[in-house]
């Protein structure tokens, strides 16, 4: 190799670990997608070329709802796999007012090989919304794009209502209802549904949970923990990474701190149904049956909160107020307080469990509980007890672990 093709190619090798240490850097926390404009500004000029050599800029599409604009590159993993998704969103909203234009920053000095990967890359996805060359990188350092890929989506009237660094897992909802938001359809067909507006948690907190249900969806518990721990922290008022944290401690053999864990998610978010179920799993492997049903069947705090022996299931003897006649029926939790249908769906038929501990079985009972909540569940992404592996499967395992170390 002269002298002259290994310059050329080390400053293009340079460029793109430089972007790819900036991609890094955003995923493990960053909460800006760029550095010289935010949501709620004015979108920064854009006079680009596509392949063909056609100029497009922002002020071409004004007649459309919604621009989305894409920064990436070929050589960007998730920039890949956005490129694939935003295919979907083509199809789904190009007619609803949706222009996507992606921006490529493959180099800082573009040629015929980088022309021949983009377009086979293009090809492969069936991509046919404009793709324009940032060349030089313009574009690009004049928006101050801090990962790749970023994604912005611009309304109708020219600001930012929408920015996303880099693609973690959980991004394809979030740019969903964004893309909804921005070309009017989100308020017809979606908020008239929802009585309250759902929680909405910081990027970081959601980047980092990310990371940790990949990690434990792949049984990885120990590197798990430490970004679902991160998740906590990042945002204080979020159930969501409690209820996994809960469920790693108790992969882990934590039940202490798992019965912590999901206690603190239970204080954010009562009404959780997956909640109440990992709960009462975790109550039940402590062999605490009657709390368990107690609070499946939303009859108030558990024992250990009150200090107090949980109220007998129904089919026994009612119990007595002090004055000798039947005590009045305990005021139901927010649980217990769902919407009919709703409840009616997620409600579990515990009429087997309470006649086997009626009967005397209450080890029976204990593990037909356990049997219906570990079923439940698996339905919602949580596996309590190890798969019981062959030799090969342990072997396959392993060398996944050893991977991703």
């Amino acid at each position: 190799m002269n002298s002259v093709v290994f310059r050329r190619v080390f400053h293009r090798s340079f460029i793109a670990l430089t972007l790819v240490g900036i991609m890094t850097f955003s995923v493990s926390g960053a909460a800006a997608a760029f550095k010289n404009i935010k949501v709620g500004d004015r979108a920064l000029p854009l006079q680009l070329q596509d392949l063909g050599g056609q100029e497009h800029t922002l002020e071409k599409y004004r007649e459309s709802k919604a621009v989305l604009l894409f920064f990436w590159a070929t050589w960007s993993e998730r920039s890949l796999k956005e490129l694939a998704d935003l295919t979907k969103f083509q199809e789904q909203y190009a007619d609803k007012g949706l222009q996507i234009l992606a921006v490529n920053v493959e180099n800082q000095t573009m040629d015929d090989e980088d022309i021949a990967q983009i377009k086979s890359v293009l090809e492969e996805n069936g991509v046919s919304f404009p793709v324009l060359i940032d060349k030089g990188l313009q574009t690009y350092n004049e928006w101050g794009v801090i990962a790749t890929p970023t994604t912005a989506i611009i309304s109708s009237e020219g600001v930012v209502a929408f920015d996303l660094s880099s693609y973690p897992s959980s991004a394809y909802l979030d740019m969903d209802e964004a893309i909804r938001k921005a070309v009017g359809l989100y308020v017809e067909e979606e908020k008239q549904e929802v009585a309250e507006p759902s929680y909405v948690p910081t990027r970081e907190a959601l980047l980092h949970l990310g990371l940790g249900k990949r990690h434990a969806e792949k049984d990885f518990m120990t590197k798990a923990l430490p970004e679902l721990q991160k998740a906590a922290v990042a945002d204080s008022g979020w159930a969501e990474p409690h209820v996994y944290l809960a469920f790693v401690h108790f992969r882990m053999g934590d039940r202490e701190k798992a019965m912590e864990s999901i206690e603190k998610a239970y204080q954010l978010e009562p009404e959780s149904t997956r909640t109440i179920w990992l709960q009462s799993y975790l109550l039940v492997s402590e062999e605490k049956v009657d709390e368990a049903i107690a609070l499946l069947q939303g009859q108030g705090k558990t024992e250990e909160e009150t200090g107090e022996p949980v109220s007998e299931s129904p089919g026994s003897a009612p119990a007595m107020s002090a004055a000798g006649g039947e005590a009045a029926a305990p005021e139901p939790t927010a649980a217990a307080k769902r919407s009919g249908e709703d409840a009616a769906e997620e409600s579990l038929d515990l009429s087997e469990v309470i006649a086997l501990k009626d009967a005397g079985k209450a080890g029976e009972a204990a593990s037909a509980l356990e049997e219906l909540l570990s079923g439940k569940l698996a339905e919602a992404g949580f596996t309590m007890k190890k798969k019981t592996m062959n030799a090969m499967e342990k072997m396959k395992l392993m060398m996944q672990k050893k991977q991703a170390q």
